[in-house]
């Protein structure tokens, strides 16, 4: 499996990846789009027995939102360490959130290295999860410094 398919099939189970409309990696750059609307969702997904309250509920709070960018390119830069950064554009009631980072700024920024982290050791959780993922303030910053919002 090439490490292309790996990064797809891995975005494919990213919070929201549901809604995931493309995913690619081109060179070392991991770049994730959702679907702009539930319309756009159904038209290519027409057997889908999703809702369109079940698009909203994904995506209903500004907070999930946030979560979705913060610790999903994040969790994909720990997870593929050849990564060099990750572009994410979700699109919900009238609004483009999108998060570019890349690996040295983000490492600089939580000052270690995300790429060490694991799941097993309880790294991801202690260092980043909880601090910065869960932590309302601290995800909002993280978004200042990686996001917009159009």
């Amino acid at each position: 499996m090439t490490k292309a398919t790996r990064f797809v099939d891995y975005a494919r189970n990213i919070i929201g990846g549901t809604f995931v409309k493309s995913t690619e990696l081109t060179g070392n750059y991991g770049i994730i789009n959702f679907y702009s609307s539930f319309d756009e969702y159904k038209n290519d997904n027409p057997k889908s027995l999703l809702t369109e309250d079940d698009y909203k509920k994904h995506f209903e709070t500004k907070e999930k939102i946030e979560k979705i960018l913060v610790i999903e390119n994040v969790r994909l830069l720990q997870q593929f360490p050849t990564l060099v950064g990750v572009k994410m554009k979700l699109q919900f009631d009238e609004k483009i959130y999108s998060m570019k980072i890349d690996r040295t700024s983000v490492n600089d920024y939580l000052g270690l290295k995300i790429e060490d982290l694991k799941i097993e050791d309880g790294s991801w959780n202690s260092e980043f999860l909880n601090p910065i993922g869960y932590n309302d303030r601290k995800r909002k910053d993280f978004i200042k410094k990686f996001g917009k919002v159009n």
